[in-house]
């Protein structure tokens, strides 16, 4: 995957600036095995959001090794993590929104995602900066794809909502750039202007030169940052594994602008 690409090239770069050796190694097939064979890690464990996240951190454990996390672990942890800012990036999302006068925001998301603590960190950052509340006439509503984050399950889950409410957002926010692109397609067939009308932003940032709006609003993620604080993290884990290190955040930056109004483009790229 592109996100995995760009992290790993963040964490050999800063790994190649440290005073000691590292050998980095893969252990996620060796967990995903029926038979786990325990190999010798000697010094620390980074554990990333996947399938086997839970087994490698029990396994850390037991053999209590200094752990460090890509992304908070929970919503509430304090220590021992690198992460892109998906709270702030949130409510900054969530300001522009609201300051321009949308009222009706849809979440689009699959329900896989949705269980991420980075997706949940989004959706609170989101609901903060909206002011979400009883007296805040704010419309907010997740819907769930029934899986995938194409373009087309982007098109088909808005077509649907849009079928069975008999009505249309005026703001769509979507983990995914390929699902915001899929959204934009459906509301060009039935007319309806964007962002005029309707505001779509993406969250994955990536490259989309190829697609038929390269300039999509959406957030870019920090990987090689990301990759460099985990280093260093982990040489302060390894220095001082009695020692908790206070979780770090690194800023995400906004990219494109094209589906969003002039207004949420001020507030959103806004230094």
């Amino acid at each position: 995957m592109a996100w995995t690409r760009h992290l790993v090239g963040g964490l050999t770069v800063a790994a190649l600036n440290v005073k000691r050796r590292l050998t980095i190694q893969c252990m996620e097939d060796a967990l995903a095995a029926p038979h786990f064979d325990s190999p010798q890690i000697q010094d620390a464990v980074l554990v990333f959001p996947n399938k086997t996240r839970d087994k490698l951190i029990a396994w850390a454990k037991e053999y209590r090794l200094p752990t460090v996390f890509l992304n908070p672990p929970t919503e509430i942890a304090t220590e021992n993590f690198a992460s892109a800012d998906y709270f702030g990036a949130g409510r900054r999302l969530g300001e522009a929104l609201r300051l321009s006068g949308r009222r009706h925001v849809l979440f689009i998301c699959d329900r896989a995602y949705h269980k991420s603590t980075s997706n949940r960190l989004r959706i609170s950052g989101l609901l903060t900066g909206l002011e979400y509340g009883a007296d805040s006439g704010m419309r907010y509503e997740i819907v769930f794809t029934n899986g995938g984050i194409s373009e087309e399950v982007g098109r088909q889950v808005l077509s649907d909502y849009i079928e069975r409410t008999k009505s249309q957002p005026d703001a769509i926010c979507t983990p995914g750039d390929f699902l915001a692109l899929g959204c934009l397609r459906e509301l060009k067939a039935r007319g309806i202007q964007c962002p005029e009308e309707v505001s779509i932003i993406g969250g994955t940032g990536l490259n989309l030169d190829r697609s038929d709006c390269p300039q999509l609003t959406r957030i870019s993620h920090p990987f090689e940052e990301i990759g460099h604080q985990l280093i260093t993290l982990l040489m302060d884990q390894i220095a001082h594994p009695e020692r908790p290190i206070p979780g770090r955040f690194v800023p995400m930056r906004w990219l494109g602008g094209a589906t969003t109004t002039a207004e949420e483009n001020r507030i959103l790229f806004q230094a």
